[in-house]
């Protein structure tokens, strides 16, 4: 299934979705340019974390989009960090 079929299906994601996408850009730091949405959020130690409490269930929807578009997709895998901001866009 596709993403945006699996986000239409699926409505009461849209909200944890773009929570997604906002954490895990909302760790950047200026100072030393790290961090921002890089798809760390999609490790334990930061989807464990009391903010990010709630957004397994639209974790778990990137992760089966990314299987999906990771096996027809002839330029190489699409990143978390992509994925995760472009399902925080739908």
């Amino acid at each position: 299934m596709t993403l945006y079929k699996a986000i239409k299906a699926n409505p009461e994601l849209i909200s944890p979705l773009l929570t997604l996408a906002l954490n895990d850009s909302m760790t950047y730091d200026k100072p030393t340019k790290t961090g921002g949405p890089n798809g760390s959020i999609r490790f334990s130690s930061e989807i464990e974390r009391p903010e990010n409490k709630g957004l397994s269930a639209a974790l778990s929807m990137v992760e089966e989009a990314k299987k999906e578009i990771d096996s027809y997709s002839k330029g190489g895998p699409i990143s978390y960090s992509d994925l995760i901001q472009l399902a925080g866009l739908k």
